[in-house]
């Protein structure tokens, strides 16, 4: 009897190890692909500025300073490098967890999928015709 105690405890230790393990692989695949995406959207705005400020006509030189110029790139692009990663950040942390809340009410109570599911069909069109609406 004790080498099964032993056995469940040592497997128990075991699976949480997997899991801590799965949780740090998980987080760090997020962050990189987090932190990849933010610099593809850094690139992407710079190309498209520097493209419109090269494309401007000679009487937008004459008359706005490099200075300004400048300066709006790089208020752009630090706009874009500190606050978009942690605005997608709290965005994905608030899908999961009404992910995980509508997953937790659908397992522990059935009868609230059979609501839920024709609110969000209607929900979706109302959102569809008030897009359409204000178009």
């Amino acid at each position: 009897m004790g080498v099964c105690v032993c056995v469940c405890v040592c497997m128990r230790a075991c699976v949480e190890w997997y899991i801590l393990l799965f949780v740090a692989l998980f987080l760090l695949i997020y962050a990189a692909l987090l932190a990849h995406r933010a610099v593809a959207a850094s690139r992407v705005l710079h190309h498209r500025m520097l493209a419109a400020v090269l494309r401007a006509p000679l009487s937008f030189f004459e008359t706005t300073p490099a200075g300004r110029v400048l300066n709006r790139f790089s208020r752009d692009i630090e706009t874009v490098d500190t606050l978009l990663p942690s605005l997608i950040d709290q965005w994905l942390g608030s899908a999961f967890d009404v992910l995980a809340t509508v997953v937790v009410l659908i397992y522990s109570t059935p009868i609230f999928l059979a609501i839920a599911a024709p609110l969000a069909v209607l929900y979706y069109f109302a959102q569809v015709a008030a897009l359409c609406g204000t178009s």
